[in-house]
C-alpha cells in the first residue's frame, strides 16, 4: 500500500510520516510507565521502520535518476543510516546509565524530531514523487 499511495503523491510525504511515527514512539515511551504502552510503541516502531523503508529507496531511485548509480546512492544512504543507528545505540545506553531509560527514549525522540523539522524546513521546494 505505502508504494502504492508513493506513487499518486510523493515519497516525501511517506517520509514525514515516518519521521513524526518515531518521535511519537519516544515520548510514548518514555512518559508513560504502563506495560500496555508497548503495543502502540511496536505499532509506531513497525510503522516508520516500513515507511523509511518504501520512501529512502524511492527517493534515492529520484534523485539518482538516470545517472546509473542508484545502488551507490542506496548503499550511501543506508551506511549512514546504519552509523547513526549505531551512535544511537551509544548514545542511549550512556544517557540511560546515568539518567536513566526515560531521558533515553525522550533524548532520543528529540532528535528524531529534530531531523522531522530539518526535513520540513530543507525540503519543502523539493518534489520526490
Amino acid at each position: 500500500m505505502p508504494r502504492f499511495f508513493a506513487k499518486r503523491h510523493e515519497y516525501r510525504i511517506l517520509l514525514v510520516l515516518a519521521l513524526v511515527a518515531l518521535p511519537a514512539r519516544g515520548l510514548l515511551i518514555g512518559t508513560i510507565q504502563h506495560p500496555l504502552v508497548l503495543l502502540p510503541a511496536e505499532i509506531l516502531d513497525g510503522v516508520g521502520a516500513g515507511l523509511i523503508g518504501v520512501a529512502i529507496p524511492g527517493i534515492v531511485a529520484k534523485i539518482m535518476q538516470g545517472s546509473g548509480r542508484f545502488n551507490t546512492g542506496l548503499g550511501i544512504i543506508f551506511t549512514c543510516q546504519g552509523l547513526c543507528a549505531s551512535c544511537s545505540h551509544y548514545l542511549a545506553g550512556t544517557i540511560a546509565k546515568y539518567h536513566g531509560y526515560d531521558q533515553a527514549f525522550l533524548t532520543l525522540s528529540l532528535i528524531a524530531l529534530c531531523a522531522l523539522v530539518f526535513w520540513l524546513v530543507f525540503t519543502k521546494d523539493v518534489s520526490f514523487g
